[in-house]
This record gives C-alpha cells, structure tokens and sequence, in this order.
C-alpha cells in the first residue's frame, strides 16, 4: 500500500507542472481567439452594413445597459462592438448607435498590452482602419513560449504571431 501511494505522489508530482501550464495555455489561447474573433466580426459588420463600426475598451461590458466605452481602461478588462454612426469611437446609444456584442474581463489570463494604444478600432465601411496596430499578450507566469501577438493591418488584415517570434509585426 505504502510503495503504490508513493509512486502516485511521483507521478502526481511529474504531473502538475505540466498540467499548469496547460491550463495556461488554453486560457491565453481563448483570450486571443476571442480579440481575434471580434476585430473581425468588426471588420465584416462594417463592410456589411456599410458604415464605420467600433470595438472599444469597456470596465462595464457585461454588467451595464448600456455599456460605455472607458478610454481609461485596459483591454483585458473587456470590450463592446457597436455600429459608430458619428465616428467618434465611443458609444453613444442614445443617438441611435447599435451595440452588436459585449466582452467581459479577461484580466485571469495575462496581460494584454496595445502596441499603438488607440481607445478603439474603427473600421470604416470599407473595412478599413485609419492606422496599422498590434496586441501583444503575456502569460501569468510570463513563459515566453506562451506570447501571442496579434498583428492588425490598415487593410484589416488580423494575423497571429506566437512564441519567441512575437516580438513585433512586420509585413
């Protein structure tokens, strides 16, 4: 009984790190997927509707009606999509602006950072933004291996950049 209990401690002990980092990785993985996600569902809700269409940071995403941007606030603290009649980059639902979809805190994840920092992407109607930018994401234990970097071009373009290599866009 004493030799199966201590080779279970081994093996539970060989186990853990690894299983750490996996849960790691999954939750950098969906924090990604989700910005990516969004920047195009922005970009396709634009060229669609054909008017400019805004993603921008909120504190107050899922737990306000209506939610508001907050240029203040980091973007893993959440964010909301909204079709940006005025073109202004914030949301202003009693002008008639429509909020398509709302992100809550991804703060357990990492860190987040802008590489441009701009309180929102505004993708006008042709699906275009006024300039290039990138976010980069860091992992709670900051293991380089699990960097993520999204890069967004003017055209619209999201591309993933991960591990070692994300430490800058380049064309």
């Amino acid at each position: 009984m004493m030799v199966v209990i201590a080779i279970s401690a081994i093996l539970l002990a060989l186990a853990v790190p690894s299983m750490r980092q996996l849960i790691e990785n999954n939750g950098v993985a969906s924090s990604v997927n989700s910005l990516m996600s969004a920047i195009s569902y922005v970009r396709a809700e634009a060229l669609k509707r054909g008017v400019t269409v805004a993603l921008c940071r909120s504190t107050d995403a899922e737990s306000a009606n209506p939610p508001s941007c907050n240029a203040g606030a980091q973007w893993e603290s959440g964010w909301i999509a909204f079709v940006d009649f005025d073109g202004n980059g914030s949301f202003d639902a009693g002008t008639g602006e429509v909020l398509l979809r709302a992100q809550g805190s991804l703060a357990g994840n990492g860190g987040l950072t802008q590489g441009e920092t701009v309180s929102s992407l505004r993708f006008d109607a042709t699906g275009l933004m006024k300039s290039a930018t990138s976010f980069s994401f860091e992992s709670p234990s900051k293991a380089p291996s699990l960097n993520r970097l999204i890069c967004i071009a003017r055209t619209g373009r999201v591309r993933l950049v991960t591990g070692a290599a994300a430490a800058g866009c380049s064309s």
